[in-house]
Order: C-alpha cells, then sequence, then structure tokens
C-alpha cells in the first residue's frame, strides 16, 4: 500500500534475488526490464558455472562422508539457526557438509534450538554469519576484530566446552556480504568446501572467487587478498 500511495501511476515491479534456485531466471527477467541482457547472461553463466562445479565435487558424498554443521545466525542470538531449505544453509550443503538441525523433523525454516541439543550433535564445524548490516567488516574495514567478537562468544559458551568443533577450534565466521544467499552463496561455498573437504576443493580458491565477484559482479576496485575483513579466522590461518 505504502508503494502505491507514494508512485501512483508507476508500474512496480518485486524479485526474489535472495533465493538460489530461482535466482538465474529472476536476473534475466531483470536484465531483460532494464535492458542489460548481456550482463545478466553473463552473471547466470558465472552462478551456474560455478554452482554446477560444486555440485559435481560433492555429489559422490555420502551422508557418513559429510561433517556435522552448526549453522548460527544471522540475528545475532544464541541458538538462532535455519534448516537446510533456508538460503544460508544451502551453501552448507552444497559445499558437503550436513546441516545438525535436520536430524529434527518438521522444523520451520528459523528456529532456536537449545544447547543441549547441539552438545548432543556434537558439530565438527560451527559456522556463524555476521549480519551485514550489523557489523562493521566486509569491504569497510582491514580490522577482523568484528567478526572475531561472534567467534569468541562461541567458543567461550561453557556448555559447549566438549563438542568437537570448539575442541578442535573449528568455530569459523563468514560476514554476510559473503554469506546472505543468492550470488554470495558461491562464494561462501567456496570458503566451506575448503574447510570440509580441502582435498575435494583443492583446485577452488575461494580468494580468487571473492575477486571475481568483487571486480566483475559489484564493480569494484578492491584487492580482497590486501584488504577487507571477510571470514574469522582469517583465510591465510587455514591449514588447507
Amino acid at each position: 500500500a505504502i508503494f502505491k500511495d507514494r508512485l501512483s501511476g508507476i508500474p512496480i515491479i518485486c524479485l526474489n534475488m535472495r533465493e538460489m534456485d530461482t535466482l538465474p531466471e529472476t536476473v534475466m527477467e531483470y536484465g531483460y526490464i532494464i535492458d542489460r541482457e548481456d550482463e545478466a547472461k553473463k552473471f547466470v553463466d558465472w552462478f551456474e558455472g560455478y554452482i554446477g562445479t560444486f555440485k559435481n565435487l560433492t555429489k559422490e558424498l555420502s551422508n557418513d562422508d559429510r561433517p556435522r554443521v552448526y549453522f548460527e545466525g544471522h540475528s545475532g542470538e544464541p541458538y538462532k539457526t535455519r534448516n537446510s531449505n533456508d538460503r544460508y544453509v544451502q551453501a552448507i550443503v552444497l559445499a558437503g557438509g550436513k546441516n545438525i538441525v535436520d536430524e529434527i523433523p518438521n522444523t520451520p525454516v528459523s528456529l532456536e534450538v537449545s544447547p543441549e541439543f547441539v552438545v548432543e550433535q556434537n558439530p565438527q564445524f560451527i559456522i556463524i554469519c555476521a549480519p551485514s548490516w550489523e557489523v562493521t567488516a566486509s569491504y569497510e574495514t582491514d580490522d577482523p576484530s568484528n567478526l572475531a567478537k561472534y567467534r569468541s562468544e562461541v567458543m567461550n559458551r561453557s556448555e559447549l566446552a566438549n563438542v568437537d568443533a570448539v575442541k578442535n577450534n573449528r568455530v569459523y565466521v563468514l560476514d554476510g556480504n559473503v554469506f546472505e544467499g543468492a550470488g554470495r552463496n558461491v562464494v561462501a561455498i567456496a570458503f566451506l568446501g575448503k574447510l570440509f573437504h580441502p582435498d575435494l576443493f583443492k583446485d577452488i580458491d575461494p580468494q580468487a572467487i571473492l575477486q571475481e565477484y568483487t571486480n566483475d559482479i559489484w564493480k569494484i576496485d578492491f584487492n580482497v587478498k590486501e584488504h577487507g575483513a571477510f571470514v574469522y579466522p582469517p583465510y591465510e590461518t587455514w591449514n588447507v
């Protein structure tokens, strides 16, 4: 109603740019509307090319081959998580992980779980999404401390002290600018795949993909290896 009141007589088109399954079609529709079909096609080719590559890398994994993963975010509230129908967690699944929340039948997309449930499931990785609208990170600063605080908060939860992910220092934070659905999931999958299956993803360079996304999609002149805070701990410290 607010759009009709304030933009009377102007056609309004609403397109869902968040969901991976419909993104290519939606982007092509948008390109047609604004007469930028060539650029839309370039993005779709980039997106579908990487998604196809990642699917091929993980398609032979059995359920037992997939590490148990607990996802938290992006609200910043403890134990708020998502099931695998969510656009965030789709990146975890496509990277070859297993969302522990899928052990609960008939869950809503967004839900709160108990600390006891997480302890019982004993995830091998904990992945946190730092909300881009709340945290100064990614392209805005070289200081990773705003991402680090999310990790510290989880690592310091006494109830999780004996969980494998905490004991083995496998708690990672990704900024929302590389982990909030749609095209950004390409970048998230590349980083997560290096964590979950470094051998399968040995030829994948997450920073190079992030650089492509930054230069070619966002049209930003920014060196992601020298500047920015996109993941924590910093990628150069990962043992992959």
